[in-house]
């Protein structure tokens, strides 16, 4: 469901994304409920990979999700 958010939100459609995202982040067993959380989550050092996830993170900062 964040993944949909945060496309939504780089697609443009931010406030169908900030709609998407808000069940996800009231979801009794969400445990990524801010981008630092999520960020602790990767176990990459590619530089791809994190490039990817960076661009992720912007369209959920777009969505609504909280930094930290």
């Amino acid at each position: 469901m964040a993944e949909f958010a945060g496309a939504l939100a780089l697609a443009g459609h931010e406030a169908d994304a900030r709609t998407t995202l808000q069940p996800y982040l009231s979801l009794a067993g969400t445990r990524s409920r801010t981008i630092a959380a999520l960020k602790k989550q990767v176990n990459s050092d590619s530089a791809a990979y994190l490039a990817m996830h960076e661009r992720f993170y912007e369209g959920l900062r777009k969505a609504g999700m909280p930094e930290d």
